[in-house]
């Protein structure tokens, strides 16, 4: 299996593709940096152009996972390695927990230890859910979103596609918050936000569109 990407959040999923996959199976991509070198914490090869990417696809395990966190570089990442040969691939930790009803989790989720995932809910194609989140019930987040560490998002909440969730904020009940946003660290999201806007605080105000 390849992670996509080598750098932050690579590093952090590492331990969580090992919960699914021998060390000898586990290679990491990144064609872009330069300050790298050849292995991941000096065991893991880094493929590092896209040729060798199409031959390992084509002669090898063609499932990846996307290493990298933003929106923006998890769907260019995904449409890269897709175009490439290789298979979008959800994972999710062992240390999660995803109750067993009426769940819908699309492909390229990542779901990292400690989350907690209660029924009903839907998180689509190549969304990140970081350490600690906890989503209540008939929640909906859209496509290659980032829920940062220790997000709550409770009921009847839904989130957009290409949308950032800073880390600790808190969704109320029933907020809708729209596509390409940006939610601050920490902020309360009391109203429902529109797309490509900017909430911080507590509660959460707008500071920009």
């Amino acid at each position: 299996m390849i992670v996509a990407g080598s750098k932050g959040f690579a590093s952090e999923i590492t331990d969580v593709v090992l919960e699914h996959v021998r060390h000898d199976d586990l290679f990491f991509f990144d064609n872009l940096s330069t300050d790298i070198p050849d292995f991941k914490f000096d065991r893991y090869r880094i493929i590092r152009s896209l040729d060798e990417a199409r031959k390992h696809f084509a002669e090898s395990d063609r499932r990846f996972v996307l290493g990298t966190g933003t929106p923006r570089s998890r769907a260019a990442l995904c449409e890269l390695l897709q175009e490439l040969g290789g298979v979008l691939t959800s994972l999710v930790s062992i240390r999660a927990h995803v109750g067993a009803h009426w769940n819908v989790i699309h492909d390229g989720v990542c779901i990292m230890p400690l989350v907690e995932i209660e029924s009903n809910n839907v998180i689509g194609k190549a969304s990140l859910i970081h350490v600690g989140t906890f989503i209540s019930h008939d929640v909906t987040i859209g496509e290659y979103c980032e829920i940062s560490p220790y997000v709550k998002l409770l009921g009847n909440t839904s989130v957009g596609d290409h949308t950032s969730v800073g880390t600790g904020a808190i969704v109320l009940p029933g907020i809708r918050i729209g596509s390409h946003v940006k939610v601050g660290a920490g902020a309360v999201v009391t109203k429902d936000v529109p797309d490509h806007a900017t909430v911080v605080g507590v509660p959460a105000t707008q500071v920009s569109k």
